[in-house]
């Protein structure tokens, strides 16, 4: 059963930010790197050390919501809070709060003008993602959001790439038109598309309780793991 309004907002209640030196450090943030991690224990320190290496002229700050793992993230990402006070904030509770009570919580924290994405199963691979990026948008203020090419890496060690080779800028219509695929991990956008759009109704869903399809498994076609790593590849687009 879907949780209520107010469920949701009694564990926010629940919830504490690690104590950090973050906000006297980087007062004013250019961009909120924010990481949303549960049972992501083969992936996360990839996925930290991927924000950490990144190389900017502009201060970002580095959000993570841990949401009680109990496969070794969570104690992962408290000593990488210990290590790096000065740009990791971790949020977190003492019980399993749900995606949306994490994200809301990690939304609120967030400072920054624009937001980048980096899930805990996520990686990047090129320390001047952020600044490619924000280069990218500071010479195209028009612009809003600028996302990537990905590699897909699935468990069985097979890869494939996403690529946009000379794509440019796109607007709104042509990204519908064409569903131009957007690794979450890739985006950087303004963090006012996130605050000012429903962002939460995509989450909402509905169920039939009768059987119409049959899905068949061949057992000849091997099994991909559903825990993907995305991983940075040069070649930014932005959509306005």
């Amino acid at each position: 059963m879907a949780l209520t309004n107010e469920e949701i907002e009694k564990r926010i209640s629940d919830s504490y930010e690690v104590p950090n030196n973050v906000l006297q450090k980087a007062p004013q943030p250019l961009v909120t790197v924010r990481t949303s991690t549960f049972q992501h224990g083969p992936y996360i320190k990839a996925c930290i050390e991927g924000v950490l290496s990144q190389k900017t002229d502009f201060e970002f700050e580095f959000i993570i919501g841990e949401d009680y793992s109990t496969d070794g993230s969570r104690e992962i990402v408290l000593d990488y809070a210990k290590r790096y006070p000065d740009i990791i904030r971790v949020f977190t509770a003492d019980y399993n709060v749900g995606v949306k009570a994490n994200g809301r919580r990690c939304a609120r924290a967030t400072r920054g003008k624009y937001m980048a994405i980096c899930e805990g199963d996520d990686y990047w691979s090129d320390p001047l993602k952020l600044q490619k990026q924000i280069d990218f948008l500071r010479t195209n203020p028009d612009c809003s959001l600028v996302f990537t090419g990905a590699e897909i890496k699935k468990a069985n060690g097979e890869s494939n790439t996403i690529r946009y080779k000379g794509l440019g800028k796109i607007d709104a219509n042509e990204y519908v038109k064409n569903s131009y695929f957007m690794a979450s991990c890739s985006l950087l956008f303004l963090n006012s598309i996130y605050t000012e759009a429903p962002t939460e109704d995509w989450m909402k869903n509905g169920r039939l309780d009768e059987k119409i399809i049959c899905w068949r498994l061949c057992a000849k076609i091997s099994r991909i793991n559903s825990r993907q790593n995305w991983i940075y590849r040069l070649g930014y687009q932005c959509c306005k």
